[in-house]
């Protein structure tokens, strides 16, 4: 159950990364960005792609339990500095708290991945 729960949440993130890169608006508000900043929608477009990159290479990884640990480990600390980062800005908000969750989640996930 944790690699369907695992390949889950990749999808997951790169399924969210997508809509970030196709409704930037969108998930600027979720954020608790401005909706018609453009260095707003640059930085959640960037954070889309990221996010479905690291959704690739946790599907990449799920083989290799020692890397996928790592993928997961480190992708999980961008979650804190994605809430930081907002916070630093505009203040801390509680749409912030998303971001936390996903720290949580990839580090559970690398502490259960098989292997």
């Amino acid at each position: 159950m944790p690699h369907f729960t695992t390949m889950a949440g990749a999808a997951g993130l790169a399924l969210f990364g997508t809509g970030a890169l196709i409704a930037p608006k969108t998930f600027a508000g979720q954020f608790g960005l401005p909706t018609e900043d453009p260095v707003a929608l640059a930085f959640v477009r960037a954070a889309g792609a990221r996010d479905v990159i690291i959704g690739a290479l946790i599907v990449a990884s799920q083989n290799d339990p020692p890397s996928l640990r790592r993928v997961l480990t480190f992708s999980s600390l961008l979650g804190v500095a994605d809430a930081f980062s907002l916070a630093s800005v505009r203040g801390p908000r509680p749409q912030h708290l998303v971001h936390l969750g996903g720290f949580i989640g990839l580090l559970l996930a690398a502490r259960f991945a098989d292997g």
